[in-house]
């Protein structure tokens, strides 16, 4: 399985039985929330973990203070004897996910950019353009970030 990265550091420490239930729990962290965990040291009374949200389309993001949490849980019920270090980086949405159909507009009506002007600028057919103003046709994130620093 190897859900957590880093996973050799530990092995020494554990049997394969808990090895087994701890990379399941991180693997339900992974599989529900993007959680994913690396192992980044271990000492004689610390295990450092490092902890990291990635984009999740069920949207439940946790703050850093839930993802420290959750390491701490995870990891303590397998080294009590030992302190959890975590450093936790929270999942932050790049700019770019602010384009939308609704965003496009404005700019464009801001800036005096027409349809034709973006056709001839990119070289993408005019269907395309009227498709993601329109917001019939999803814009995936090359689209959004080409908008993003188009009319940045």
């Amino acid at each position: 399985m190897n859900v957590i990265k880093n996973r050799r550091l530990i092995e020494d420490l554990l049997s394969k039985d808990q090895l087994d239930r701890l990379e399941l729990g991180a693997a339900m962290h992974k599989r529900h929330s993007r959680v994913h965990f690396k192992i980044v040291e271990v000492a004689d009374n610390y295990v450092s973990v490092q902890t990291e949200q990635t984009k999740s389309p069920a949207k439940n993001y946790l703050l850093v203070k839930e993802l420290e949490e959750r390491t701490k849980s995870l990891f303590g019920s397998f080294f009590p004897d030992k302190e959890i270090k975590v450093s936790a980086n929270e999942y932050v949405p790049p700019t770019v996910d602010d384009v939308t159909p609704t965003w496009l507009q404005r700019k464009m009506r801001d800036t005096g950019i027409n349809q034709a002007a973006i056709v001839r600028a990119t070289g993408i057919d005019k269907t395309n353009i009227s498709a993601w103003l329109s917001g019939s046709r999803p814009m995936t994130q090359p689209v959004k970030a080409m908008f993003y620093y188009m009319f940045k």
